[in-house]
């Protein structure tokens, strides 16, 4: 796993060469965001395409109902937007920054243009579209069929492999609606987490104590994620 000073920078950003990163320079954009920030809601026409540094970002859909569900988290090695590359500027979902911090931002005509004449960075951009569908595929699965626990191990170690962090800025109010569930569910798990020492939960905040335990109690879903994301192996 990279240290905090490389989590500082964007996984796809840093594997351009140099000469292609210098073309992209000129049309980023460091903005910090914090949580809660609506990158784009569903139906709308993107306007920007962002590479998350230290900030998280959820792709989340959202129902009439008001009831809303994580499919998949975008951190610094992905890129949020990114499946417009090729084709229509339409998002599929709403995207909501999760865990405050910096992106570079770029102009949605700017990285199309892009993508359309640097090779490599059109090669970045499918690998990370396969493993963000990869991912959402795999979320699917977990919602439907793995306990909450096991769920919220998962997402927590997600959490921690975005931010290298053992302290991580989450209100129940929020890990319930990641995880699609009532906020008395999420307090019923993190309690259970806590007393096995894997977690300790403070208002706001939460704290892993035992990765490699919370590890262990996180459904298979985790590892096979974090298989399949373009940084994943190396950290």
């Amino acid at each position: 796993m990279p240290d905090r000073d490389h989590i500082q920078h964007n996984c796809v950003l840093e594997e351009l060469p140099n000469s292609d990163r210098r073309l992209l320079d000129p049309h980023l954009r460091d903005i910090a965001m914090a949580r809660g920030t609506v990158l784009h809601e569903r139906g709308e026409k993107l306007r920007y395409v962002y590479f998350p540094r230290t900030a998280v970002a959820s792709l989340l859909v959202v129902l009439q109902s008001g009831e809303e569900i994580e499919t998949a988290t975008i951190g610094c090695e992905g890129i949020v937007g990114a499946n417009s590359a090729h084709g229509s500027s339409r998002a599929t979902c709403q995207a909501v920054i999760c865990l405050p911090g910096t992106v570079s931002r770029m102009g949605m005509p700017q990285f199309q243009k892009a993508v359309r004449e640097i090779r490599a960075l059109s090669d970045l951009v499918t690998r990370s579209n396969d493993a963000l569908l990869a991912q959402t595929q795999q979320t699917v699965a977990c919602n439907a069929f793995h306990r909450v626990e096991a769920r919220l191990c998962r997402w927590l170690l997600q959490m921690r492999d975005q931010t290298n962090a053992d302290f991580l800025p989450l209100t129940q109010e929020f890990l319930a609606s990641m995880l699609g569930v009532r906020r008395t569910t999420v307090t019923l798990a993190a309690r259970e987490l806590q007393k096995q020492g894997l977690i300790r939960y403070r208002r706001g905040r939460i704290e892993i104590t035992d990765h490699d335990g919370l590890q262990e109690a996180a459904c298979e879903c985790y590892a096979l994620v974090r298989a399949q994301t373009p940084a994943g192996g190396a950290k």
